[in-house]
This record gives C-alpha cells, sequence and structure tokens, in this order.
C-alpha cells in the first residue's frame, strides 16, 4: 500500500504490520513516554482534577452565588495549571525510564 492511500477505507486491508508507513515506524504516533499508568495518571489529571479542584473552589466559597463563580474558575485554573504541572513531569520522567 502507497503512503499516499493512507486513511482511505478502500485502499487499507487492515493488516498494520504490512504498511510501508508502519513498516518506517511512522504508523507509531504520540509520545512513546506516555503509555500505560503514565496515561492513565496524565488522563485523569488533565480531565478530572480540574472539574474536581472547580467544584471544591465553588464548595468553599460560601452561599454567595458570585464567590461561587469565582472560586469555581480559580479551582479550574488551579487545577489546569496542576495538571500541566503533572504532564510535563511524566513526560520528563517517562523519556528518563
Amino acid at each position: 500500500m502507497s503512503p499516499a492511500f493512507h486513511g482511505l477505507p478502500s485502499e487499507c486491508s487492515g493488516h498494520c504490520e504490512q504498511c510501508e508507513i508502519a513498516k518506517d515506524g511512522q504508523a507509531l504516533a504520540g509520545d512513546p513516554a506516555v503509555r500505560g499508568w503514565r496515561m492513565v495518571l496524565g488522563s485523569t489529571a488533565v480531565f478530572l482534577l480540574p472539574l474536581a479542584l472547580a467544584a471544591a473552589g465553588a464548595y468553599l466559597a460560601g452561599q454567595n452565588a458570585d464567590r461561587q463563580v469565582a472560586g469555581a474558575l480559580i479551582g479550574l485554573a488551579a487545577g489546569v495549571l496542576v495538571a500541566k504541572g503533572i504532564s510535563a513531569w511524566l513526560r520528563r520522567h517517562g523519556k528518563a525510564s
């Protein structure tokens, strides 16, 4: 199969190990350091941590609706920053091992 036809269902035999692109090593997309438990931890951190911190921020802000929104936004921003740090740490330490 020609790499020019890669991705077209009519030209794909479904045997990736026989594809010219896979033989060149191009089929393995993504960061090889982020696999297994690192992938689970990273995806959990990126998705659930900001949501959890947004909920915690809204809860801790009290009864006032304006303060709850502000608390949720601050918690969300903090969660995104922490998740970004965790992802960077996972990539950096994954390449070392």
